[in-house]
């Protein structure tokens, strides 16, 4: 809807400047005005004035159609792969989405007796010390709570998304 409206404004300011253009220079001793003239002399001058009425307007339309992005945001989608010791724990910080890969084990942190890591993949909730499936989409809601994983066979290859915190056993 902008867009029409910003293409009939441009249309209206076209028609304006042209009707302007030929009444202050159409005078009685020339009344005939070629098209090759009209190129020479005006072209240029009605392109830079529509150019300078619609600038604002473009800038505006080009701000609302625009999508915001940052750094952040653009790699927001993508696992990363993480290559975990024994005793490591992955700690979440903020919402946070953990794959356990194969040829490894891990285990639920929760400091809560009936609140945990949701197993999306199944529909169930592992509580602490739970051993984690294989393969399964899991989901640690928020971050900061105490929730996360630790690593229990000797290294293990996780896919995370989200933001977390890795404490090594010490």
């Amino acid at each position: 809807m902008k867009k029409t409206r910003v293409i009939a404004v441009a249309a209206a300011l076209v028609v304006a400047l042209a009707a302007a253009v030929f009444a202050a220079y159409d005078s009685s001793e020339d009344p005939f005005v070629t098209l090759s003239y009209l190129n020479k002399q005006f072209t240029q001058k009605v392109q830079t004035l529509i150019d300078e009425a619609i600038a604002p307007i473009k800038a505006k339309v080009d701000a609302y159609s625009a999508p915001a992005q940052t750094a952040a945001d653009a790699d927001s989608t993508a696992y990363e792969v993480l290559e975990l010791k024994k005793g490591a724990r992955l700690m979440a910080h903020g919402s946070c989405e953990v794959i356990l890969r194969q040829g490894g084990t891990a285990a639920v942190v929760s400091p809560f007796a009936e609140q945990g890591i949701g197993d999306l993949s199944d529909g169930s909730e592992l509580l602490d010390g739970a051993a984690l499936p294989i393969n399964h989409l899991l989901l640690i809601p928020r971050g900061g709570d105490g929730r996360g994983i630790v690593i229990t066979s000797d290294k293990a290859y996780v896919m995370v998304r989200g933001k977390y915190a890795i404490e090594n056993a010490g």
